[in-house]
């Protein structure tokens, strides 16, 4: 699968999943502290679908506050890869989660998968078995400029596979339920789609800290 090499900044990539745009395979007019509705009103071309079998890259299907749009892959540093937009910034996620974001007025600064007794694990989602539980920290500023921090206690639990219909194809996944609770007294949810057999990350749906706006993204073409 190709991979779309292109760098708007210096240095390594950085992550924002705020925004949803029709792609474009060039320039780069990135701004800054813009709201999500903002960047995504004009998005009303033609559909993911359509997009992703038209272009020979990697791509997700993202939507963020019920708007959307397609990804392309930039590049990929270990487990991590790097997801472009047409104004040139990017989603990071590590192994299919997000892990930062910056460039809008809600960023995620940071994140940190650990085990329940505190040490970096394998990733949950890819551990055998129906339940597994870990601890999550994330970091996080607000539309206010204001700098949090929280940790949460995590559980996933994982159904029996079924047929799932992403952009390009038709799936057996595993729904899993993430369910974080956090230090601070919030509870968050996400939904992770993962394959039964490699337990690869296909899909996630959620709420990535308390009061932050629901991600949702699928794979359209693999990489």
């Amino acid at each position: 699968m190709r991979v779309l090499a292109q760098h708007c900044r210096e240095g390594r990539p950085r992550a924002v999943f705020f925004m949803g745009l029709a792609l474009a395979l060039s320039g780069c007019t990135i701004g800054s502290q813009r709201s999500p509705s903002d960047v995504v009103a004009s998005l009303r071309g033609p559909n993911v679908a359509t997009q992703a079998a038209a272009l020979p890259y990697a791509s997700l299907a993202l939507e963020v506050d019920g708007h959307g749009g397609l990804l392309v892959l930039a590049s990929q540093r270990g487990a991590t890869t790097y997801w472009q937009f047409r104004d040139g910034a990017t989603l990071a996620l590590e192994d299919g989660y997000p892990v930062n974001s910056a460039g809008l007025r809600n960023e995620l600064l940071g994140t940190r998968i650990l085990s329940a007794e505190g040490t970096p694990p394998p990733y949950p989602w890819r551990q055998p078995g129906s339940e597994t539980h870990y601890r999550i920290e994330r970091q996080w500023q607000d539309a206010e400029g204001a700098l949090h921090q929280d940790s949460a206690r995590a559980q996933l639990s994982c159904a029996a596979p079924t047929s799932v219909d992403l952009p390009l194809t038709r799936r057996r996944l595993a729904r899993c339920q993430e369910t974080l609770h956090w230090a601070g007294g919030a509870t968050t949810e996400a939904t992770l789609w993962r394959d039964p057999e490699d337990r690869r990350l296909w899909a996630y749906a959620g709420q990535p800290w308390p009061g932050a706006p629901t991600l949702t993204w699928q794979i359209a073409r693999p990489w």
